[in-house]
């Protein structure tokens, strides 16, 4: 039984065309939907 589903967002149009199919997801197997932004850490070095 899948109770979450995790979307990992990285600010582009491309990421965020997986919206609407994890929303639909959500919604058919009552489960809630968590987003978390992603980015890429600059070098230090």
């Amino acid at each position: 039984m899948i109770r979450s589903i995790l979307v990992p967002l990285d600010g582009s149009t491309f990421g965020e065309h997986a919206l609407p199919l994890a929303m639909s997801m959500a919604r058919r197997l009552n489960a809630s939907l968590n987003l978390i932004h992603v980015h890429t850490l600059l070098d230090a070095a």
